[in-house]
């Protein structure tokens, strides 16, 4: 049980979920660009093993910036470039995140769906705090006017937050793929939902929120799915991605969402759910305008 009002352990999560502050950029942290194009934001604990690669990274500390030099001039050379530059540090071992090495890119851009100004290796897209884009699918049914929602727990193994309770089914959008190819695919490898039931998961809308971690920073976007599955389907681990399921009622959920068992943007997309389906009300929820509010955050580039 929570120890505090439920509402107000919500809004502490948010925060936890938004820790990026815009007062770092004038103090550990660089703003990064391509061309004129401020794509992302690099700390400054990262940016000095960049700063070993001069033909590739142009740093001016006085301005606080850090430009993809000119001289890669698309998005093959750029992407390449960067390649190289990440192989090296991953193979000496400088900085953590890239031993989890995954041969996955994803498309760095200004705005979603935009030409890909250059690709980039998953494992990481925190180190140049670029935008990134995930999808995640909540399973769910309804009896007698209650509803019930299957979630997953990652696999131990699990690169990041092993062992943790996920949604359904998610994944980030890799390069080539749009959310609804990512979400079928995921819901196949993940959840072993076969595409003629994935494919009507209905989109609902999108999160947003500004994490950090020891890896680096993430401002992400998270395109949701809602997909009501008969009452006798029951999700199965495929990739061992995930390691097992739950069948529980909303208010189980509601109330897990308080114990720190969830991978952090997992909890702000399962509150987003209760918020939609009308199973958290403003009557009931003093500090509800603020969980609304709270996970669609704004980017300061």
């Amino acid at each position: 049980m929570c120890s505090i009002p439920w509402g107000q352990k919500m809004v502490e999560h948010i925060h936890k979920c938004n820790r990026f502050s815009k007062d770092r950029l004038s103090q550990d942290c660089f703003s990064f660009f391509v061309d004129s194009e401020q794509l992302g934001i690099i700390r400054d604990d990262i940016l000095i093993h960049f700063e070993r690669f001069p033909s590739v990274f142009d740093v001016n500390r006085t301005n606080r910036t850090v430009k993809l030099s000119d001289t890669l001039k698309t998005s093959e050379t750029r992407s390449e470039a960067m390649e190289r530059v990440l192989i090296q540090l991953r193979d000496e071992k400088v900085i953590k995140c890239l031993q989890g090495w995954r041969n996955e890119c994803y498309s760095v851009t200004k705005n979603f769906m935009e030409t890909p100004v250059f690709a980039i290796e998953r494992a990481a897209a925190g180190l140049l705090g670029v935008k990134q884009y995930g999808c995640h699918l909540s399973a769910y049914y309804r009896s007698d006017s209650e509803y019930y929602m299957w979630i997953g727990r990652r696999s131990p193994q699990k690169q990041t937050f092993p062992g943790m309770l996920d949604n359904t089914a998610a994944g980030g959008m890799s390069v080539g793929m749009n959310p609804t190819d990512t979400i079928v695919k995921e819901c196949q490898e993940e959840a072993g939902i076969l595409p003629e039931l994935s494919v009507k998961a209905c989109s609902v809308g999108t999160i947003s929120y500004f994490y950090e971690d020891e890896r680096g920073l993430f401002p992400e976007t998270d395109f949701l799915f809602d997909l009501e599955v008969p009452r006798d389907f029951i999700p199965r681990p495929i990739d061992e991605e995930m390691a097992e399921f739950y069948c529980w009622s909303a208010n189980e959920v509601k109330t897990k969402l308080c114990s720190g068992e969830f991978k952090p943007n997992c909890a702000l997309i399962l509150l987003d759910f209760l918020i939609r389906h009308g199973l958290l009300s403003p009557d009931k929820e003093p500090l509800y305008s603020q969980l609304v509010s709270g996970i669609h955050n704004s980017f300061p580039f």
